[in-house]
């Protein structure tokens, strides 16, 4: 596994800075912990409970045996925050993590949210302004490492300045700034200073940051630092030594490495250092060595303390191998020294010595020019002290008009000072108007927030009202289906119904054809009745033809019988399909 390494904590490392930083007992969301190296730490030796979130499946199973809860996955997937809101975190680490995102000033933004009010957020990343990078990129090469600075997998860098500006963006300000070092020839990128022109080399080394390897910023939210004025703690080291600053003691051998003591001298105006002496019976003679550089000197101090008291030295009384030119000492080597003879001490003796660079240059024809030209610059001050003297009435005059300019500008510093104080009032307005965008920017997100929130619900409503207008449409097509059905049975229903009324109107002719026929049998009764002597002869004819027209009736009446049950028998029928088809 590419990032399963071993956590050291005994030596100044990101991750020994992080864990410094971690209170006992906290609640953590770890991001990108590999295989749980850290994550094992936090909750063993400083007893946290750990959330973590990891894109290898691999390494999370072995960092998830120490963590609460996890989630394995691509962070700029943003499940963490479905996953966990409302948990409100002690700390969030981003350990050598950003800097293999695609958009890492989001996922720094959106993790706030996740955070407690007065919570930290810890992260690491490289430094790609090292100087090691800028070396070979002076030679023309920019090669990535599989681990480090230029890890084969970074796709972000950061430098201080934009490292600064990056997490102002995010929301955060920065309130204790680390970091973590690495000298040229010391890490993965395989370059040295000698791999360049010395006076290239002296000025990276003098450059600031140029030995830090990792940042380590501690950050907290911009709302809650400026409402509690919080000052931001520095602990970084602008500038790597440029040199070292060796002290000799000739013990009656002369002067060698095994009586020397060696300081690193940074790039500061002054070198201030109190040295206690040991055997100072056996010191015949001390040696500085200021600078293994050639430049600038001035002694301010060189003092030697013992029982019999304190004693100051001064270069006129030891012996220099540079050009002293009223009390600072030129150097054109990359040897300068200083040696103090007859050293007398008795018993317990210190070394006090206080130096000011004046002017420290890698370039050796600098400082042979700076010392021509202090040379003539002395002599040419020779010659104008001389007429100087001529002039002491006018620079009377001068200093008259002096008090004058005085005076105007303390009345000028006056208006300066009112404008200052109004000045002030404006950057304080400004300020409050920050602090009110930065709420409003809040404010924003949140809304923005919401609005995506409604988006998504609209978009299901939408989905739904599809789903129902195919529903209708289907019903729709349904119901035109059987309305076609019902006009059909409609014109059925029209059809037997015309039958049923022929029906009647045939039912009607024969019942009229009846009466008809009764009307007749009536009359012929009549007759009947007036030829009753008629038919007194012919009462057995009559007699057996009403025997018969008995039977004919008879027939008649069952044939009316027959005709009314197939009309009932036809209604029936007619209701029992209109009311089925119903």
């Amino acid at each position: 596994m590419k990032y399963d390494l071993e956590l050291i904590t005994d030596e100044l490392n990101a991750l020994s800075i992080i864990l410094k930083q971690i209170q006992t007992h906290s609640l953590i969301l770890e991001f990108g912990p590999a295989n749980g190296r850290m994550t094992k730490y936090l909750k063993e030796v400083l007893k946290c409970d750990v959330y973590i979130v990891e894109l290898d499946k691999e390494a999370a199973k072995d960092a998830m045996k120490y963590a609460v809860d996890g989630l394995i996955g691509d962070i700029e997937q943003y499940e963490w925050i479905d996953k966990w809101n409302g948990t409100e975190f002690d700390y969030i680490i981003f350990a050598d993590v950003l800097e293999h995102l695609r958009n890492p000033q989001a996922v720094l933004s959106k993790s706030k949210r996740l955070l407690k009010n007065n919570g930290k957020t810890i992260i690491s990343v490289p430094n790609i302004a090292h100087n090691s990078v800028l070396i070979n990129l002076y030679k023309n090469k920019f090669e990535y490492t599989s681990l480090g600075l230029l890890d084969n997998t970074h796709i972000h860098f950061f430098a201080y300045n934009t490292l600064k500006d990056f997490c102002h963006y995010a929301g955060y300000i920065p309130v204790v700034e680390d970091a973590a070092y690495s000298n040229v020839g010391e890490n993965e990128i395989l370059c040295g200073f000698d791999d360049v022109d010395r006076d290239i080399a002296y000025n990276l080394k003098k450059r600031e940051y140029g030995s830090v390897y990792q940042y380590v910023f501690t950050l907290q939210k911009e709302e809650y630092v400026k409402w509690n004025e919080y000052n931001a703690d520095y602990r970084i080291k602008k500038n790597m030594p440029i040199g070292e600053f060796k002290i000799y003691l000739d013990r009656g051998s002369g002067f060698c490495e095994d009586n020397s003591i060696s300081y690193h001298s940074y790039l500061n105006d002054r070198f201030i250092k109190e040295i206690v002496l040991e055997n100072c019976e056996e010191i015949r003679a001390i040696r500085i060595d200021p600078l293994n550089i050639s430049g600038i000197f001035k002694f301010t101090k060189i003092q030697t303390l013992d029982q019999e008291g304190e004693k100051n030295w001064i270069i006129n009384e030891g012996i220099c191998n540079g050009k002293n030119i009223a009390g600072y000492l030129f150097f054109d080597h990359d040897d300068p020294q200083v040696i103090i003879e007859n050293t007398k001490f008795r018993g317990y003796a210190k070394l006090i010595i206080e130096i000011e660079y004046v002017c420290v240059s890698g370039e050796e024809n600098v400082i042979k020019t700076c010392i021509d030209i202090m040379e003539k610059k002395a002599e040419e001050s020779k010659r104008e002290l001389l007429k100087y003297e001529d002039k002491i009435e006018e620079r009377r005059l001068l200093d008259e008009e002096l008090n004058k300019c005085y005076e105007e500008l303390e009345h000028r510093m006056e208006e300066i000072n009112r404008r200052d104080q109004v000045i002030d009032k404006q950057r304080n307005e400004i300020a409050l108007l920050k602090e009110e965008l930065s709420r409003r920017a809040v404010e924003l997100e949140h809304r923005m927030d919401e609005i995506n929130r409604r988006d998504k619900k609209i978009d299901k409503q939408r989905n739904e009202i599809a789903l129902l207008k195919e529903e209708l449409n289907r019903r729709a097509n349904e119901l035109e289906h059987r309305m076609d059905e019902i006009n059909r049975r409609d014109k059925e229903i029209s059809i037997e119904a015309n039958e049923i009324t022929l029906l009647k109107e045939e039912l009607n002719r024969r019942a009229d054809e009846l009466n008809h026929r009764m009307n007749e049998i009536n009359h012929r009764d009549e007759r009947v009745g007036e030829q009753e002597n008629e038919i007194r002869l012919l009462n057995d004819e009559l007699d057996r033809r009403a025997e018969e027209l008995d039977v004919r009736m008879n027939k008649i009446n069952n044939l009316q019988n027959e005709l009314n049950q197939i009309k009932a028998l036809k209604i029936v029928n007619v209701f029992q399909r209109f009311k089925g088809e119903k």
